[in-house]
């Protein structure tokens, strides 16, 4: 006998959770998400992704996802049924402009780049884009715009500090310190720190799919799973936390549940356990 999945809706991060090695699809959690939702459920995402690498990444996104997605860590709700932006939340400029300033002068081996909801912008290739860039596979959402001062476009969603070394710990330090209170800093893997408008993350972004399913008077248990540092706040703020075999250990200390590895279908492994009562929805 199916399940009914009505009020479950799965959050799920995207590298390193959804996706399998090298960023491949994994055909499992494909027809096992279609499954949930054909059975009630509602299945999103929460990822650092901008909506528009998307359709590179998760070609069938459109048949797979019925809820807003959490873009760019939170800093766009977007609704891929309809196509279009349901919410944004942009870095202030002023204060922007000051911490690249700063990070110039005191930490030349930083370089930035910044997201609007239709590009990457950066002023340069160099530092660690230029040492990636010959292999990259989205080149054409790269803007080289020189100087960020005469940027015709000033609407970020986010922005990245990526860096030549592995270690990037004293830099991170030294920007928490200093520009913590304007920013919400997060580290998505060793070499990149990514920030956004303070308050704005994957888990304030939890909150704001509770209301807005409130407001259409529709009460929702959220599972959220991701397996970094950027998705522990979601993991937290969710119902029911689920992280991947391969999640770093502060992630699986907070998690209710760990199960298979991203190869081997994470989201079809949570929906088959919520199916046998093993996740207690």
């Amino acid at each position: 006998m199916r399940m009914n999945f009505d009020g479950i809706l799965i959050m799920s991060d995207m590298d390193g959770t959804f996706l399998g090695k090298k960023s491949s699809i994994v055909p499992k959690n494909i027809e096992a998400i279609k499954y949930f939702i054909n059975n009630g459920g509602r299945f999103t995402f929460a990822t650092g992704r901008p909506s528009f690498e998307f359709n590179r990444l998760v070609p069938m996104v459109r048949d797979i996802v019925n809820a807003p997605v959490a873009t760019a860590n939170g800093s766009c709700m977007y609704d891929f049924r309809d196509e279009c932006a349901v919410d944004n939340v942009y870095l202030d400029v002023e204060p922007t402009l000051e911490m690249l300033n700063y990070v110039k002068v005191n930490h030349p081996e930083i370089n930035a780049r910044f997201f609007s909801n239709t590009n990457i912008l950066s002023e340069e290739i160099s530092g660690r884009l230029a040492v990636i860039w010959p292999t990259l596979n989205n080149k054409d959402y790269y803007k080289i715009c020189g100087p960020i001062a005469n940027w015709e476009c000033k609407k970020w969603i986010k922005g990245i500090f990526t860096s030549i070394y592995d270690d990037m710990d004293d830099f991170r330090l030294d920007i928490i310190e200093r520009y913590g209170d304007t920013f919400e800093f997060n580290r998505s893997s060793k070499r990149l720190l990514e920030f956004q408008r303070i308050g704005c993350n994957k888990a304030s972004r939890v909150e704001w799919l509770r209301e807005y399913y409130k407001l259409q008077g529709v009460g929702i248990t959220i599972v959220a799973a991701g397996d970094y540092e950027n998705d522990l706040g979601m993991l937290k703020a969710a119902n029911i936390a689920v992280c991947p075999a391969n999640a770093i250990g502060t992630v699986k200390e907070i998690s209710d549940y760990c199960l298979c590895n991203p190869n081997e279908g994470l989201i079809a492994d949570i929906i088959e356990k919520i199916e046998q009562g093993i996740i207690k929805v």
